[in-house]
């Protein structure tokens, strides 16, 4: 969400200011919504509903064109829709960032993380983080002269360590490829051609599992102008469809590897299985056989990690703008 903090504080009341003196009244506080999804479409006219002194326009989307909008004071739909202008004019606020690369693309997240490890050799994130790099392939011709820059990979020997490969711009898990061998990793490339900048991590391969399964967690978080951040203390799990082969036998079924709901359909778990309160997790692992006080100093510590690895991402956040995300870690 984008929030001008020179006329709105985070609790919808309206400050004056001469700079923005034609909406900072509460007369003005009109928002559209203009949201293709309608479940998303909901929530938000249900979170609108929850504040009376909002009065709220439903907008018809259009995906091929913006949707202008003259007098409201926010505008929450769709990014094609937003009108920048009067966003950073201060006569409007919109429901995301104007340039959202830094957000949503893993290798401006792998780059902006290597420079602040680089900077705190021994803080949170350089402990946390696994070992990853940038990889540009321009041309599906030149695979190994691109491999070239990352010789950790290039020269490993067959078997000798696991790998992921991440398309940065894609999600929903398309393109993922987990390899042990260059040989795989080419193969991966070239089924994908047209996808020219991937990230390189060092797999993690010994997960905590619960059920036999990997898991992330799943934080939502609000960030507010230059920068306060507001983390939704209920942090979801989010499970893997299949259970984890501890051997790595077989890199080839992502449904064992990869936590993302949307591999659900593929895999051997209801949706209600697969998507957890961190909170719960505890009497699961005592399901397991572990005792009561042992799981709960397991997933406290869990959280204690998480909330000094958002301490820092935090550091990592655009000034100026806000934002709704979710934030992830593999556990």
């Amino acid at each position: 969400m984008w929030w001008d903090e020179r006329f709105a504080n985070f609790d919808g009341d309206v400050t004056p200011d001469q700079t923005c003196a034609a909406t900072a009244t509460t007369s003005s506080l009109t928002a559209s919504v203009a949201l293709e999804s309608s479940y998303i479409r909901e929530l938000v006219l249900a979170a609108f509903d929850r504040r009376p002194e909002w009065q709220v326009t439903v907008q018809n989307t259009d995906c091929d064109g913006a949707i202008i909008i003259d007098n409201d004071l926010f505008y929450w739909g769709e990014y094609e829709g937003i009108d920048w202008e009067r966003v950073h004019a201060g006569q409007q606020h919109a429901c995301c960032y104007c340039f959202r690369k830094g957000l949503i693309r893993k290798a401006h997240l792998c780059h902006n993380t290597k420079k602040w490890a680089a900077k705190h050799p021994n803080g949170w994130l350089a402990k946390s983080v696994p070992e990853a790099f940038i990889f540009e392939l321009d041309d599906i011709d030149y695979i190994e002269e691109a491999l070239c820059d990352v010789p950790e990979v290039r020269d490993m020997p067959d078997g000798s360590a696991r790998w992921i490969a991440k398309p940065s711009i894609t999600n929903q898990a398309t393109g993922i490829c987990i390899f042990d061998r260059v040989s795989h990793l080419v193969t991966a490339l070239h089924a994908n051609e047209d996808l020219r900048e991937w990230v390189l991590q060092r797999y993690i391969e010994r997960p905590l599992l619960v059920g036999k399964r990997k898991f992330h967690l799943r934080a939502y978080v609000l960030c507010v102008g230059s920068l306060k951040a507001y983390v939704y203390s209920q942090v979801l799990a989010l499970f893997a469809g299949q259970p984890y082969d501890t051997e790595l036998q077989d890199l080839g079924n992502l449904d064992a590897h990869l936590t993302n709901t949307c591999r659900l359909g593929e895999g051997e778990v209801e949706e209600e299985q697969a998507v957890r309160l961190l909170s719960e997790l505890p009497l699961m692992l005592q399901g397991e056989g572990m005792s009561a006080e042992d799981a709960e100093h397991r997933i406290q510590q869990v959280s204690i990690d998480m909330q000094a690895i958002i301490g820092v991402q935090l550091s990592l956040s655009l000034l100026h703008c806000t934002v709704i995300t979710a934030w992830s870690w593999p556990v």
